[in-house]
């Protein structure tokens, strides 16, 4: 009778310890399905600044953030930020670039112009691009309309049709998503500039790739 209690006991102890142990693993997947952790700036960090692991901190946050901040280290390493970024505040993948920005020195222009739109994965800021004209006229020996590859510019910013920036149109989004480039300001010399206002009226801009970029 002794061993059938002490059995009886061991058997209880168990299905107590096993219960406890379940309800254990049940609340804690359950307490880490409520939060996530995001990347933010361990530093302050000046624009034009090198991303680098020394300035980044993990942070949990509630589930699921509305911000749409780094998850990965992988994403935002050695890539330059555009804006002042304080120590604390989440670092958003959309307003970083793999470039360094654009240091405008003198002799350069910049002007605005509407492109036939392209999806922002195919052009970025930073950019060199090649510009091709399409005239509104037809050519009176071809009967097509008269094309023209410009020299190459430097993409400066980049505008949906609504004049709203890529950057804020995507960092308004809980997922990335391509937009339509509608616009793009570009920077070159005062003569290339001067001649893609004068085109401007009379024809359709078409970003091309400049070859001789890196890919």
């Amino acid at each position: 009778m002794k061993l059938k209690k002490l059995i009886a006991t061991i058997l209880a102890i168990l299905v107590t310890v096993g219960a406890v142990i379940g309800e254990y693993v049940y609340f804690t997947k359950k307490s880490a399905s409520m939060f996530e952790d995001i990347i933010v700036a361990a530093v302050d960090i000046k624009k034009g600044e090198k991303i680098t692991q020394d300035k980044l901190a993990l942070v949990r946050v509630a589930a699921p953030t509305p911000i749409p901040a780094a998850k990965n280290p992988a994403e935002i390493l050695n890539k330059y930020v555009l804006y002042d970024i304080k120590r604390g505040e989440p670092i958003i993948p959309a307003k970083l670039t793999v470039k360094p920005p654009i240091d405008v020195s003198k002799g350069q222009y910049s002007i605005l112009i509407k492109i036939e739109p392209v999806p922002s994965t195919f052009v970025a800021k930073y950019d060199t691009i090649r510009l091709m004209f399409v005239s509104n006229t037809v050519d009176a020996k071809t009967q097509k309309p008269a094309i023209q590859i410009l020299d190459t510019v430097q993409v400066k910013n980049m505008y949906d049709a609504n004049f709203k920036t890529i950057e804020e149109v995507t960092s308004q989004q809980n997922a990335y998503q391509p937009m339509n480039v509608a616009y793009i300001e570009v920077l070159g010399n005062k003569d290339t500039v001067v001649q893609l206002k004068q085109l401007e009226k009379t024809g359709t801009f078409v970003v091309l790739k400049d070859m001789g970029q890196n890919q």
